[in-house]
This record gives C-alpha cells, structure tokens and sequence, in this order.
C-alpha cells in the first residue's frame, strides 16, 4: 500500500502526535481519510484504544479505532489509526483578545455544547468497559487512577500530593459512577455545524459526573489565553460566566442539580493530577519541554486549589 498524499500533522495535543493519513488501494477497513495517533506510553494507548471501542459500540460520538499495534521494531511507540472526525474546536486560534470579542457567540453555543457532551456519556453502560479491560494492568475506576497518582507524586518526592491522593481516594463514593472523559474541554470537542465529536479518551475513568464537570468549569473559568493582565482578567470574567451557563445547561438536560461538594471534590482530583504531572517534569528535568502547556500557566491556581506549594 502507498499514500494516497503524504501525511499531513495535526496541531494541537501535548502528549500525542496524529497525522491525516490516506491510502491508495486500501482495504476496506482503511479506506478513506483517517488520523493516525501515535503514543508514547503502550499502556495508556492500549486503554484509550479500549475506551474509543467501547464508546464505539455505545454509538457515543467518538472516533472509531480500524485498527491499533506497536511498538514494534518499524515503529518503537504504540499507535491507532481511527476516523477522521469532521469539524474543529469551537476555540481554534483564539487569543485573549478574540475571546473577548467573539463573547456573544462562546457565551451562546460553546457551553450548551459541552454540556450536551456531559449529559449524553452517563448513557454509555460501564460494564462493557470493565469487560474491554479485563487482563489489562490499567483499570479504570477511580479509585484506581488515585492510586496511580500517589505513587508517582511518591516517586518524584512530593508525599504532600501522594497524600492528598489517599484523602481523594477515600472520598470518592459520591454518587453512581459512570465513564467521565477527564479532559473534556473546548479543544477536545470537534464541532461541525450541529454535530460534535469528543476526542483524546486516554485520561477516560469511571466516577462520580462530578469529576468531568469540575475540569470542564475549572478549564472554562480560568482559560489559558495569555495576553496584558487586563485582557486576561476579562477574559476570566467572561470564561466564568461561560462555566457557569454550562452548569446551568446540564442541569436543564440532565434535571439533576450540580451539587458544590461533590464539584469541589472533582476540583482538587484534577488540581493533583496536574500538579503530580507538572512534579513529574521537574524531577526528570523536562519541564523546558513543556512550556506552553496549560498546567504550567495554571500552576498558581491549582497550587491553590490544594492549598499546597512545590517543596523545596
């Protein structure tokens, strides 16, 4: 088999590269225009390829995987080769200056949008799920992803966060666990016309709905944008009145009220994970790496969303 036109990169994404791939000739199951992921880490690429079949045959709005491998001795990272999904996010080349003036239409259509995306997942059954992963060395629930996050914040020298992994951990029967995305916010959402597709499932869990609608207000609220101190101040006040209207429009769609303990909790999960992430590339010294990276302009934020400061 041959190109049909070379690969072309997607932009976007921290810890995958995609690539638009279209073959000359091919068989049925890799006809048409597809993306290729490629990962780093085999075990998380093998749980996300079975989140995205799972949701699959859920008929969620998720890429289908055709086909997943790797490493091997052509290629040394893992990788999945899925449909390309049409539309692009609904913030794509937005500055903090665009933000503001595009207000109207973010404050309009981009929170109903994810509230939808919200609301629709719990609809996804999750024992199907645990039946993907039966065998695998990564489960999904919860409880499962904390024990993971303390013993790296334990590896890297921070059992202030290992610590506060465990008291998460032991907080986390809140309410009936369905699948959460984990990183639902605007640019992983691909929005053409009224149609919308939900990407990058490798932080998927199952928990509380509380979990994904904290990161989604604390992503909203707080956006990443840059800019003068001031734009950046308006343009929280506007991402607050966006979260706060995508909360609103979950409820509507859901008729179950958004409890402030539970999404307090959700908060302080997702600070520790990034912050655990962020420990992780100083301790291996490959933070310069990342800059750009959301985690790193939130740092203070979510420093103080645990109450908690870098040691040392």
């Amino acid at each position: 088999m041959v190109w049909s036109c070379p690969p072309t990169r997607l932009a976007g994404g921290f810890w995958a590269e995609m690539y638009i791939i279209e073959l000359a000739g091919a068989p049925a199951e890799l006809d048409g225009r597809l993306v290729a992921r490629i990962m780093p880490d085999p075990a998380t690429a093998a749980f996300e390829t079975a989140v995205q079949r799972h949701l699959d045959r859920c008929s969620f709005p998720a890429p289908a995987i055709r086909c997943a491998g790797g490493p091997s001795t052509d290629l040394d990272r893992a990788w999945t080769v899925m449909d390309f999904a049409p539309g692009q996010p609904m913030l794509t080349g937005l500055s903090a200056g665009k933000a503001i003036k595009q207000a109207p239409t973010l404050l309009r259509r981009l929170p109903d949008l994810l509230a939808e995306a919200a609301a629709t997942l719990p609809a996804c059954p999750i024992d199907g799920l645990h039946v993907e992963l039966v065998g695998s060395d990564r489960q999904p629930d919860i409880e499962h992803f904390l024990e993971r996050v303390a013993a790296q914040a334990g590896t890297v020298g921070r059992p202030d966060l290992a610590r506060t992994a465990e008291q998460l951990a032991a907080a986390t029967t809140h309410d009936t666990p369905v699948i959460c995305h984990g990183d639902l916010h605007p640019f992983n959402l691909l929005v053409d016309g009224d149609e919308w597709t939900l990407i990058d499932w490798s932080t998927a869990v199952i928990a509380d709905p509380h979990y994904d609608l904290a990161f989604t207000t604390m992503m909203l609220a707080n956006p990443p944008l840059g800019g003068p101190a001031p734009i950046r101040a308006a343009t929280r006040v506007i991402g607050t009145r966006i979260a706060n209207r995508f909360l609103r429009s979950y409820e509507q769609r859901t008729g179950r009220s958004v409890d402030a303990e539970r999404l307090a909790w959700g908060r302080r999960a997702h600070a520790l994970r990034a912050l655990v992430e962020v420990a992780t590339w100083e301790a291996d010294r490959s933070i310069d790496n990342h800059r750009g990276h959301p985690w790193l302009a939130m740092r203070p934020l979510l420093e103080a969303q645990l109450g908690t400061a870098p040691l040392g």
